[in-house]
């Protein structure tokens, strides 16, 4: 898996070849807004939750095999301060489908 990386918006195919590893896999780091995130996992689930979190990382709901966690903002050397809804995610998944498309 490779070491995730803090982004301040969606990764451009590009940026997803470059990052990738051998399996196409990606690992990034996101600001997520707490209230966006139970909203749209109220309404559509896990799955929402899921794309929500793909949009955020690469731009499309296609990111395949998605995991994610917290992060704690006293582990990134970048991190800018978060509002108190907000929390730093580390997103990671499967960018062939994006890529290849």
């Amino acid at each position: 898996m490779p070491i995730p990386v803090y982004i301040t918006k969606p990764l451009t195919k590009e940026e997803m070849e470059q990052m990738c590893d051998e399996n196409c896999f990606i690992s990034v780091v996101i600001k997520v807004d707490l209230d966006e995130l139970f909203r749209v996992s109220d309404l559509r689930g896990l799955e929402g939750r899921l794309d929500l979190l793909s949009e955020l990382a690469v731009g499309s709901n296609l990111l395949m095999d998605v995991n994610y966690k917290t992060v704690p903002t006293t582990s990134l050397k970048e991190a800018e301060s978060l509002a108190e809804d907000e929390v730093y995610m580390e997103v990671s998944g499967d960018v062939f489908s994006i890529l290849d498309g």
